[in-house]
């Protein structure tokens, strides 16, 4: 599964962040969707990366056909997860959201 390969690979990373305020930033090319078992795997490691520090995700999306779908489900699987998250057309603007977020984490 593609979701465990990523995950694999970012474990090392992952482990450096724990215990700070820490967000990711991810960039989609063209449309995206999680098939449902997909996204209840996302979720739960939503909910226990926000347990380690985790505090907002910013979405860069381009080329995308079906973008208000696209954007729905993304939208709907983080905040199932209890994620803090904004889409973005600019990888600067997502970049200095993720900024302000860190600089100003929310207390749960």
């Amino acid at each position: 599964m593609l979701l465990q390969q990523g995950a694999m690979k970012a474990k090392p990373i992952h482990q450096q962040l724990l215990g700070a305020p820490w967000a990711v930033l991810a960039t989609f090319h063209g449309d995206t969707f999680y098939t449902e078992e997909a996204a209840n795997v996302l979720i739960e490691w939503l909910k226990d990366d926000k347990q380690r520090g985790r505090i907002a995700t910013a979405f860069v999306l381009s080329d995308i056909d079906i973008c208000d779908v696209a954007v729905w489900h993304l939208k709907k699987t983080y905040r199932e997860g209890h994620e803090t998250v904004q889409f973005f057309t600019r990888r600067t603007d997502a970049l200095k959201w993720l900024e302000q977020k860190i600089a100003k984490p929310q207390t749960a």
